[in-house]
């Protein structure tokens, strides 16, 4: 069934993010894959996700003004948009979706969400994927938001 975008995504949502490092497995390296920490909630046995949008600096102000979450760090430049991409992978680590950061963001598609239903993910196989290294610094890191819904049990 086709959902209007303007309609809400029902459910829930989580702001998730990953900060960058100097030095260990968050630093920066030319396709690299950065993945997520665990998040049981956010698994597929436990949630469907429903969308996932990506706060870029531009739209930071906003967001931690409604959000008191993560406001210590910068997050990911605009400009950079073209030069990542998002991996949804299942607990076997197959690539279940590609996604490039600019899908992600709604400034940069008229203010629209990414409208997503991953069932078979497993959050902490998910991850992120530069092509230039020199995006990922320790002044910066990545913040998402992501809307799910509940699986009954």
């Amino acid at each position: 069934m086709a959902v209007p975008f303007a309609d809400p995504i029902k459910g829930q949502y989580k702001s998730v993010y990953m900060p960058f490092q100097a030095t260990g497995s968050y630093s920066a390296g030319i396709q690299k894959a950065y993945y997520f920490q665990p998040d049981h909630m956010l698994d597929g046995d436990n949630a469907i996700i429903k969308g996932i949008e990506l706060i870029t600096t531009p739209q930071a102000a906003s967001f931690y003004a409604q959000n008191a979450i993560r406001d210590n760090m910068p997050p990911f430049p605009s400009t950079s948009l073209s030069s990542a991409v998002l991996y949804i992978s299942n607990a076997a680590r197959e690539v279940l979706a590609t996604i490039p950061f600019i899908d992600l963001v709604r400034t940069e598609n008229d203010g629209k969400l990414l409208r997503t239903f991953f069932t078979e993910h497993l959050w902490q196989n998910c991850y992120v994927e530069f092509v230039d290294p020199t995006l990922v610094t320790q002044n910066n890191g990545l913040q998402f938001v992501v809307y799910y819904e509940e699986r009954k049990k």
